[in-house]
């Protein structure tokens, strides 16, 4: 009975998501993933326009699946917890995030057959399960690892890993992701990797400031100083680190599968290699199970705050799921939730811009620049509204600037789209001048005619 109200209550908080619009990342489809990496965006005409409501329905379709397995294999109370969690968002009110979606139900299914059947046949069934789940996403690599503390029979798991890793898939798109990228594991990676995973953990023990983009390791990969610090040894590694020891200590006392759960499957984005975004709530969708199961756990015999959390996961949900109805409330929300991160004011300029709000656009990326005043991306997105408004001499200026701190960033896919857009400008203003000069000619002319 728990689960069928549980359900219910999926459909009703999720249900507005049937008309929400595209967002940024949803042409990629899921046979595409890894292989494609959009270089460019679609016209912004896409961004105006909703898929089909099945798509959204299916989604919601599959977190009610995920919650069902969970239920299954660790009862109601973890379910409920990650059923109204706000970090379930991505997975269900986020078209593309029905990636991570889909790669959870696997996994779990995977897990299910393994731990309860607890024979060769449940492995079996359980390893290929999870082979289906690496052909949705990465974020399900670190699984097999589960059972090296555990059920051993799980091990068989590593036999479609190692497969995949050696993979078409795996390999071509590894290469298209790191290409350009001068980021190499080394042992120098261990405090930037401790401060990942403590950064995810408190994501997941505090989730009140919500966004598609953080600030957290946000330049990491284009600024050196940036770099040196996170690589550090500092105050934060040592935070860091004494969280992590905090979780393992308490979390094993109430459930040790929990905090494995969390530490191998979030182990993977780790950033012990930076290939996409530095961090990102959806690949917290999968891990953060473990949390659930520890928390449940930890709460079951104390109903107010049972309730406590939920009410408020339900509420702070209730509140998030509108950020991802359309690409603007996607980024406005992440100004107000993460008023630091350049990528949201970016963002949300150029997508003012494309819109025709081209004042709301300029003043978007003003307030960027007031936060860091050499963001190249601000400056590439003013470039462009200075184009729109035909004013070439501005548009020159911002242009060179972000050419320049492009280069020093090491963006240059960017750097050489600004450069296209250069010499247009150039060829513009020349073509200008020459009017200009044709026209005070003939003026010339005909004033030295009219004075005989």
């Amino acid at each position: 009975m728990e689960i069928i109200l549980i359900i219910a209550g999926i459909f009703l908080m999720y249900w507005r998501c049937l008309n929400y619009y595209y967002l940024i990342d949803d042409i990629v489809r899921r046979w595409g993933y890894l292989y494609e990496v959009p270089e460019t965006s679609p016209h912004p005409s896409f961004y105006s326009t909703r898929p089909h409501p099945w798509r959204h329905l299916f989604l919601i379709i599959t977190h009610s699946l995920n919650v069902f397995v969970v239920y299954l294999l660790w009862g109601w109370v973890p379910a409920i917890l990650f059923a109204f969690s706000p970090l379930s968002v991505p997975g269900t009110a986020w078209i593309t995030g029905g990636y991570y979606a889909v790669t959870t139900f696997f996994t779990l299914v995977s897990y299910y057959f393994i731990t309860v059947y607890h024979n060769f046949i449940g492995s079996l069934i359980g390893t290929i399960f999870f082979t289906a789940a690496l052909g949705s996403t990465i974020t399900c690599i670190g699984f097999p690892f589960l059972f090296l503390f555990s059920n051993p029979l799980g091990l068989f798991t590593l036999w479609p890993l190692a497969f995949y890793l050696k993979g078409r898939r795996f390999t071509k798109g590894y290469k298209i992701r790191d290409m350009g990228k001068q980021d190499k594991f080394s042992i120098k990676k261990i405090p930037v990797m401790t401060k990942v995973v403590a950064y995810y953990l408190y994501k997941i023990v505090f989730p009140y400031r919500l966004a598609f983009f953080h600030k957290f390791g946000e330049s990491y990969s284009n600024d050196e100083n940036i770099r040196k610090q996170m690589n550090s040894v500092d105050k934060w590694f040592w935070i860091s680190f004494s969280s992590i020891l905090l979780f393992i200590g308490i979390g094993w006392q109430f459930s040790p599968i929990g905090v494995l759960w969390f530490l191998c499957l979030i182990g993977p984005f780790c950033q012990f290699k930076v290939l996409g975004q530095f961090v990102a709530e959806r690949y917290i969708y999968l891990p953060s199970i473990g949390w659930y199961v520890i928390l449940g756990n930890a709460l079951a015999a104390y109903p107010i705050l049972l309730w406590t959390v939920v009410i408020l996961y339900a509420i702070r949900t209730h509140f998030y799921i509108p950020a991802y109805e359309k690409i603007e409330s996607l980024y406005e929300s992440g100004i107000r939730n993460i008023p630091d991160c350049l990528a949201n004011y970016a963002n949300l300029g150029e997508r003012y811009i494309h819109v025709g709000r081209l004042l709301d656009g300029k003043d978007i990326l003003q307030r960027g620049l007031d936060i860091e005043p050499e963001n190249f991306l601000c400056y590439c997105n003013t470039a462009a509204f200075w184009v729109q408004v035909r004013d070439i001499q501005k548009g020159i200026y911002y242009t060179e600037k972000a050419i320049e701190l492009g280069k020093k960033k090491s963006s240059w896919m960017i750097v050489n789209a600004m450069r296209e857009q250069m010499k247009g400008l150039l060829a513009h203003e020349k073509e200008v001048r020459k009017i200009i000069m044709d026209k005070n000619y003939t003026i010339g002319v005909k004033n030295a005619v009219a004075m005989g």
